[in-house]
């Protein structure tokens, strides 16, 4: 008889290992991009995530009170989007899961937005070699809509394609915070981007894997003339460093000012006092970066 009860001890603890192991995998297991599409109800986009340019990533990094984890990312030509706007040309689809690090399931109409501690959160693509105040998720035209599915928010985000960009390393930046100002992001000498010194929130950089062989240069700076940045950049990796930069101020007897120089200049105020002749000009300048 205590042969039997050691038996049967022995089958409800390995019964209940099993239980044990199958609820710790339903709570961490995540849907692959696929899948997200598949939940949003876009066949065409699944197709991407379908197509031999898929990339699983499946990359995860804490933020916060968030476990994130990069599921994939997919390009395609004339898909259309879960919000049925028409899309031209090649764009880039990137699925981004969160969830609590406490394992508390994030309600369906919560999300990544803020968390517990009151953290705004935002998301956005950088480009190495450009300013991320220029190059961001509202310059490449991103659309985006997020699905909880078991407690766990899912993202899938539409940029204008970012291919473009791929002879450079493209991020997906997560930080506190709305627009990527230089508060918040420093572009360095070699073109690389990095969290700024003073920057003392919570965030992380993915970096995402774009074929180089599809980059296209050309393409890229013709979209940035598009939108209206082109030669704003900071520090471009292939443009040679300016010697003695110079900045001019010119004050118009109609009380005009021009300012020329062979650097770009980010401000956020200007001041001058004119009397008979310039006294004096003062430009408080965020960044100074050679053009």
């Amino acid at each position: 008889m205590k042969n039997n009860k050691t038996i049967k001890a022995i089958i409800a603890a390995a019964a209940a290992f099993v239980l044990m192991t199958t609820s710790a995998f339903a709570i961490s297991a995540l849907l692959s991009a696929k899948d997200v599409a598949q939940q949003m109800g876009d066949g065409e986009i699944v197709s991407a995530f379908e197509g031999e340019d898929a990339v699983s990533i499946n990359q995860t990094a804490v933020v916060g009170d968030y476990e994130l984890t990069l599921l994939g990312i997919a390009s395609g030509e004339q898909l259309d989007f879960i919000n049925d706007q028409s899309i031209e040309n090649r764009h880039s689809y990137v699925v981004l899961a969160a969830k609590r690090t406490d394992g508390t399931p994030i309600a369906p109409e919560d999300g990544l937005e803020y968390d517990d501690t009151g953290r705004e959160y935002a998301i956005s693509p950088l480009v190495e070699g450009w300013a991320p105040h220029h190059v961001n998720a509202w310059s490449l035209n991103c659309a985006g809509h997020g699905i909880t599915v078991d407690g766990v928010r899912y993202y899938l985000f539409d940029y204008t394609n970012l291919e473009l960009f791929a002879d450079r390393t493209v991020y997906l930046a997560v930080y506190e915070g709305l627009a990527p100002s230089v508060e918040r992001f420093t572009l360095c000498e070699d073109g690389t981007i990095t969290f700024a010194e003073g920057y003392t929130g919570e965030g992380t950089m993915f970096t995402l894997p774009v074929d180089p062989s599809r980059a296209d240069p050309e393409a890229a700076m013709q979209l940035l003339e598009d939108c209206g940045i082109l030669g704003e950049t900071g520090l471009p990796v292939d443009d040679s460093p300016v010697e003695g930069e110079t900045v001019t101020v010119e004050i118009g007897e109609d009380g005009s000012v021009t300012i020329d120089g062979n650097a770009d200049i980010i401000t956020d105020e200007f001041a001058a006092v004119v009397k008979d002749e310039v006294e004096s000009v003062t430009v408080p300048t965020t960044a100074v970066a050679g053009n």
